[in-house]
C-alpha cells in the first residue's frame, strides 16, 4: 500500500458539503438511533468546546452516485456506512440554525438545500424514498406524530432531544455561534470512498455489523447487494433497490409503534422459497450466503432466482402486515368472514408455528389458485393447529415443538403449487399440482400433526385439559395465561351470533385516565373472599381449587369490572348485572350466563325454592344462609354447570370435522 493511499487528515462537516451532496440509498436500514446514541453524540459536543481543535467522531463510506443530475454543481454520493451519525448532525445542524437570528444563506444552502421547491432543491442529504418527505417535513418544523414507519418515530425523538439540549445550554448569548462552529469545523470524520462498486459491495457486510446489531433481514440484504455487485447482475441490484422499501414499509406497519421483529418474516419465507429447514431458518443470512457463494462462478439463472426471491418476499411482507395490523389496507380486498378469522390468528399467543403456511395461503390465493373458501378453510385449520398445539394446557411442551414437520409442510406445498425457486432433490413430487389439490394435502396434514398424541392430541384430550381436575393442579389465571383471555373471548362470541365480537378487543390496553376501553379477567368466585378460615384445612383446600377453575373466570369489559369485588358470588353477581351496558356489552351475555346457572344451582341444593319469582330473590337468600358447607355447593355446582357450557363449546369450536364424523360414527 502506497502512502498515496493512506488517510492521513480528518475532515470536517464544512469541507466535506462543499461540492457534495449525500443520499441513504432505498435498500439501507431507517433511521435507527435512540435516546442513548444521540446523547452520545451530544455529550461529545459539550467535551469539544473544551477541548482541543479536532475531535475525532466517526468515519463515513461513500461510493459515487451512478445518477449525477448534469446541471448540478455538486457531486452526489451514497452513504455506505455512517448515515446515522452524518444523519442526526443535520438534524442538529438545523436546529442550531433555527435558532440562529441572522441566519446566513450560504450557511442554510451547505448544510440544508440549495434552490427552491421540493422537486428541484438540491439537499444537503437525502434519506431513502420511504422516509425523505417525513425527514425534510421535520427540518423545516412539520411536526407529525402519525408515524408510518419506526424510523420517523426515533427522527423525531432525536429532534426532540436535540431541541431540549440546546434550551438547556442556550443562557450566555453566544451558545449557537459557538456550537455552529463546533460542529462544522472541529467534529472530524475519517471519510473514505472506494475506487469500485465491488469493493463497496463487500464492505455492506463487514461494517454494517459494527454499532447496533443488525437484523437477520437486514444481514441479508446487504449481502445480496454485495453478490450482485460482486458477480455483475444489476438486474438484482435493482430489484433490490425497488422492493426492500415495501419490505420495510409492511414490517413497518405491522408492528407500529413498537420496534419490530424482522426475523419471522424473513424465516417464514426461506421455508417457503428454499425450502429451509428449522435449524437452517434460523440462521437464514449463513444459509444464503452458504448458497449463493461469491467465489463460485456465475451460474446461469442465479439473477433471475434471487430476484424471484425478493419479489416473494415483498409480495409476503403485504400479507405478514396484514396478520399483524388490525387497521391494514391490504384488508379491503377481502371478504369479512376471511378478516374475522385472520383477525383470530393475529390475537393468538404465538405465530411462527404457522406462519409459512399462512403465507403460502395467502400467495396462492393472491394468485388467484385457490378461492376464498378455500383460504378460509386454510385459515380455521391454522387457528386450530395454533389453539390446540401451541395454547391449550394440554399443548406442546416446548414453544417450538413440531416446526420441523409443519415447515416442511410449507415448503411440499409451495414448491408443489408451482411456486417453488429451490432445490428440486428436495420437493417430493417435482410435478405442479393445482393449488387446491395441494390444500386438500395440507388440510390432512394439519389435522393428523395437531391430533397426534406427543403435540395437541384428541379433541377429547383438549376437553380433558380444560375441565376441573382434584388430581391436576391446573390454575387457568397463572398456568394458563397466555390462553384463557383467547378462550373465553371465543366461548362470549358463540353466546349471541347476532352480535360482532372484533378479536382485536383482546389486544387493546388501558389507556391513562380510561376505565371502559379493554377486557381483563375476573374470578367469579373472588380469591380474596372465603368461607373457611385456616382451622378448617381440608375445606379451604376444596375452595382454593374450585377457584382455580377455568369456569371460575370472566372476560369483562372494563367498565362492567369495575362493579367486580371480593364480594360473595351472589352480591357480585347481582352487580355485574346492574352495570352490564346490555345494549353494547358482549361480555354482559357471560354474566347472565353466570346467573342463570347460580339461580338453578341454588334452587338444586334448596328445592323449596322453586317458587321465588326473580333471580334477584334468589341472590337475596344465598346471602342469608349461614350453613358454609350448603353455600360451598351452591357455588360448586354453579361452577359445574358453567363448565359443562364451556367445554361443550370447547369441542364444538375447536374439532376437526373428521373428529366430529368419528364422534357421531360411534354413536351409531
Amino acid at each position: 500500500m502506497s502512502d498515496a493511499a493512506l488517510i492521513t487528515k480528518l475532515t470536517t462537516l464544512d469541507q466535506l458539503f462543499t461540492g457534495r451532496r449525500f443520499c441513504i440509498p432505498d435498500y439501507q436500514r431507517g433511521y435507527a438511533w435512540d435516546k442513548k446514541q444521540v446523547n452520545a453524540l451530544l455529550d461529545d459536543l459539550t467535551q469539544v468546546q473544551l477541548s482541543g481543535p479536532m475531535h475525532y467522531t466517526g468515519t463515513l463510506v461513500v461510493v459515487k452516485s451512478k445518477q449525477q443530475p448534469s446541471s448540478s454543481e455538486f457531486t452526489y454520493y451514497d452513504i455506505v456506512d455512517g448515515q446515522q451519525r452524518l444523519t442526526t448532525l443535520i438534524i442538529l445542524m438545523s436546529q442550531l440554525m433555527a435558532y440562529k437570528k441572522d441566519m446566513s444563506k450560504s450557511l442554510m444552502a451547505k448544510f440544508q438545500c440549495a434552490g427552491d421547491g421540493f422537486t428541484s432543491a438540491e439537499y444537503a442529504l437525502r434519506l431513502n424514498r420511504a422516509l425523505d418527505k417525513f425527514f425534510r417535513n421535520m427540518l423545516q418544523g412539520v411536526e407529525d406524530d402519525s408515524y408510518t414507519y419506526l424510523a420517523e418515530r426515533r427522527l423525531t425523538n432525536a429532534k426532540k432531544l436535540i431541541r431540549s439540549w440546546i434550551e438547556k445550554n442556550d443562557n450566555d448569548g453566544a451558545f449557537i455561534e459557538r456550537m455552529i462552529t463546533v460542529v462544522t469545523e472541529r467534529l472530524g470524520l475519517i471519510v473514505y470512498c472506494p475506487d469500485n462498486a465491488e469493493e463497496a459491495g463487500m464492505m455492506f457486510e463487514v461494517i454494517n455489523n459494527r454499532g447496533k446489531p443488525l437484523s437477520e433481514l437486514e444481514k441479508v440484504k446487504n449481502y445480496l447487494i454485495y453478490y450482485a455487485v460482486k458477480k455483475e447482475l444489476p438486474a438484482l441490484q435493482k430489484c433490490i433497490d425497488e422492493e426492500w422499501g415495501v419490505i420495510l414499509k409492511n414490517l413497518s406497519l405491522a408492528h407500529y409503534p413498537n420496534d419490530y421483529d424482522r426475523q419471522t418474516l424473513l424465516r417464514a419465507v426461506v421455508v417457503l422459497f428454499f425450502g429451509h429447514r428449522k435449524t437452517e431458518s434460523n440462521v437464514s443470512y449463513q444459509a444464503i450466503k452458504k448458497r449463493f457463494d461469491t467465489n463460485t462462478s456465475k451460474s446461469k439463472g442465479e439473477s433471475k432466482k434471487l430476484k424471484d426471491f425478493v419479489a416473494v418476499l415483498s409480495t409476503c411482507s403485504k400479507y405478514y402486515e396484514l396478520l399483524f395490523n388490525a387497521k391494514s389496507e391490504l384488508a379491503k380486498r377481502y371478504s369479512q368472514k376471511i378478516i374475522k378469522q385472520i383477525s383470530l390468528l393475529r390475537v393468538q399467543a404465538s405465530h411462527m408455528s404457522i406462519l409459512p403456511l399462512y403465507l403460502w395461503g395467502l400467495f396462492a390465493h393472491g394468485k388467484k389458485l385457490i378461492n376464498d373458501d378455500d383460504l378460509s378453510q386454510l385459515l380455521q385449520h391454522l387457528e386450530k393447529l395454533n389453539f390446540r398445539v401451541y395454547m391449550a394446557p394440554n399443548g406442546a411442551s416446548r414453544s417450538d415443538s413440531g416446526f420441523g414437520k409443519l415447515f416442511e409442510i410449507s415448503k411440499n406445498a409451495f414448491a408443489q403449487s408451482g411456486f417453488s425457486f429451490g432445490d428440486e432433490a428436495e420437493i417430493e413430487e417435482s410435478q405442479p399440482r393445482s393449488a387446491h389439490d395441494v390444500l386438500k394435502t395440507v388440510l390432512v396434514e394439519i389435522e393428523e400433526f395437531t391430533t397426534a398424541n406427543n403435540r395437541g392430541g384428541t379433541i377429547d384430550n383438549l376437553v380433558n385439559s380444560l375441565a376441573f381436575s382434584k388430581e391436576r393442579n391446573f390454575d387457568a389465571y397463572r398456568s394458563w395465561s397466555k390462553g384463557n383471555r383467547y378462550f373465553l373471548f371465543n366461548y362470549i362470541s358463540s353466546l349471541d351470533a347476532s352480535r360482532t365480537y372484533p378479536p382485536d378487543q383482546l389486544e387493546i390496553k388501558r389507556k391513562d385516565g380510561e376505565t371502559n376501553d379493554y377486557l381483563s379477567l375476573e374470578h367469579l368466585w373472588a380469591m380474596n373472599y372465603s368461607f373457611f378460615d385456616e382451622s378448617e384445612h381440608e375445606s379451604l383446600m376444596a375452595e382454593k381449587q374450585q377457584k382455580a377453575r377455568l369456569a371460575n373466570l370472566l372476560l369483562l369489559e372494563m367498565g362492567i369490572n369495575i362493579a367486580a369485588s371480593d364480594d360473595p358470588v351472589e352480591i357480585k353477581l347481582k352487580n355485574l348485572r346492574d352495570n352490564a351496558n346490555t345494549s353494547a356489552g358482549s361480555t354482559s351475555l357471560m354474566v347472565g350466563q353466570a346467573i342463570k346457572a347460580f339461580k338453578t344451582a341454588a334452587i338444586e341444593e334448596f328445592p323449596e325454592w322453586r317458587t321465588s319469582e326473580s333471580v334477584g330473590d334468589v341472590l337475596s337468600k344465598v346471602s342469608t344462609v349461614s350453613d358454609k358447607q350448603k353455600k360451598f355447593r351452591v357455588y360448586e355446582r354453579m361452577l359445574n354447570k358453567i363448565e359443562d357450557a364451556i367445554l361443550s363449546f370447547a369441542r364444538k369450536r375447536w374439532a376437526f370435522a373428521v373428529e366430529d364424523a368419528s364422534k357421531s360414527n360411534q354413536a351409531h
